[in-house]
């Protein structure tokens, strides 16, 4: 498998099927048992801190850790502020203290505040598990039609595990497993249709 800088990912598959498998590899969460992860042609696999010094990700079962361990600060912060308002949880934290942007949420509003922290890390690549699974139908929408461009035109390799296929045209490519193997590698060619996977 290859991932172009820039490149919108969806990766699609039933339960069981390895996505979880895959983000874990490529996240540098599980060893890999066999084979080699490649950085700009350099194997980097023996070395998960390179590739994760790299990525940002709000996985499925998303937790917000009680303190801030990145560099960045959220007092004063111009561009939290921007996405507190664009995830609108600005009239939910309401000042610019670490504890209120670091506690209890509903599973929606925890994957938005975990994403809105996961972009003020400010890493080239952005690994998204089944992020809009918890989110209401605006939410959802606005992630695909808006956010997700918007992330892409800022230069972000963005690759997101996802199940709803009437969103698969703001993707690059829809890489399909089964089994634990890449059954399906597509490119996207027509944004005009989604069900163009299938065919």
């Amino acid at each position: 498998l290859f991932i172009n800088r820039g490149e919108t990912i969806f990766i699609v598959g039933g339960n069981g099927s390895g996505k979880s498998t895959f983000i874990n590899i490529l996240t540098g969460l599980y060893q890999p048992s066999e084979g080699n992860i490649l950085l700009n042609n350099l194997q980097i696999d023996s070395n998960k801190t390179k590739i994760q010094d790299l990525i940002a990700a709000v996985f499925t079962d998303s937790y917000i850790y009680s303190n801030n361990y990145d560099s960045y600060s959220l007092v004063d912060n111009k561009k939290y502020q921007e996405l507190l308002e664009k995830m609108e949880l600005n009239e939910i934290v309401l000042d610019q203290k670490e504890s209120s942007a670091r506690r209890i949420f509903s599973k929606g509003q925890t994957k938005r505040m975990s994403l809105i922290l996961a972009l003020l890390e400010e890493k080239p690549i952005l690994v998204l598990d089944e992020w809009a699974a918890d989110q209401d139908p605006y939410f959802r929408k606005y992630f695909y039609e808006t956010l997700l461009p918007k992330l892409k035109e800022e230069g972000k390799t963005i690759i997101a595990v996802t199940h709803d296929d009437m969103y698969f045209k703001h993707a690059d490519r829809i890489i399909k497993f089964d089994s634990g193997k890449i059954v399906k590698d597509t490119e996207v060619t027509d944004k005009n249709h989604s069900d163009f996977l299938w065919h």
